[in-house]
This record gives structure tokens, sequence and C-alpha cells, in this order.
């Protein structure tokens, strides 16, 4: 479905349509008061989540020239595992402080100047290398 997605709204479309999607989906869980919000609220966040992370992948990519692409992503799955772990025990905090639905308006609030932060930026292709191909002796003849 991403695929179909990015043809007719590109890369860069896809990513700030999902993210403003979650930061949507993050705001609805903070008044989830009955089940039928709280499966929709879910929907969208599952949804969007869909549609960002692979985004963020691909346009990482597109940004690296190919001489660090591998190290870029690397970097990349690096700092999201560290957001793993941090994620939860910051939210844990904000509970503790703001209550319930705190994490989530925390995190729509993040979620909103990620896309205000990705608004702006252009995103400039890296052209691939070019690959030579080896002639074999059958080709030379």
């Amino acid at each position: 479905m991403v695929g179909q997605l990015v043809k007719r709204l590109g890369e860069r479309r896809l990513l700030m349509a999902g993210l403003v999607m979650l930061a949507v989906g993050l705001a609805l869980l903070v008044w989830s008061t009955s089940l039928a919000l709280l499966l929709v609220a879910l929907g969208i966040v599952s949804m969007s989540d869909g549609a960002v992370t692979p985004m963020v992948s691909a346009l990482l990519s597109f940004a690296s020239p190919p001489t660090t692409r591998g190290e870029t992503l690397g970097l990349a799955q690096a700092v999201a595992g560290l957001g793993r772990v941090i994620g939860p025990l910051a939210a844990g905090s904000i509970l503790a402080i703001g209550g319930p639905g705190a994490p989530f308006f925390v995190g729509s609030v993040l979620v909103v100047l990620a896309a205000l932060i990705a608004l702006p930026r252009q995103v400039h292709r890296h052209p691939a290398p070019d690959v030579q191909t080896v002639s074999t002796a059958q080709d030379r003849s």
C-alpha cells in the first residue's frame, strides 16, 4: 500500500501527510473516552506510522551520497533504537507528572515539531554510482 501511495503522492508528501496524521492520532488518544474513539485513534496512529517509518528511511537514502548511505541508514536505526529505549522512560515520567493523557499530548507536539522541521527541507537525490560491466571473452569476439 505504501508503494501505491508513493506513486501517487511522492515520498516527501507522504511523509508530511503521515506526520500530520500521526499528530492527529496521538492527540485523539488524549481525549479517547470511548472504545470506538480509541480504536479510531489507534488505527490512525498505526496507519500513519506505517507510512512515516519507510519514508524516513527512503528520504535518508536519497539524501545520502552513495558512499555513505549504509552509514547513514545504520545511524538512523541506532537513533531509532535509542528512542525505543528512552521514549518509554520519558513517557513514564510524563505520565507521573501530567496524568494519563500527557504522554500522548507530548508525543503529538513532538510530531508537529518534526513536521515543521521536515517541511522546509529539500531532499536532493544523489545518483547511484555508475555500474561498470565486465566484458567476457565472448563479448569481445
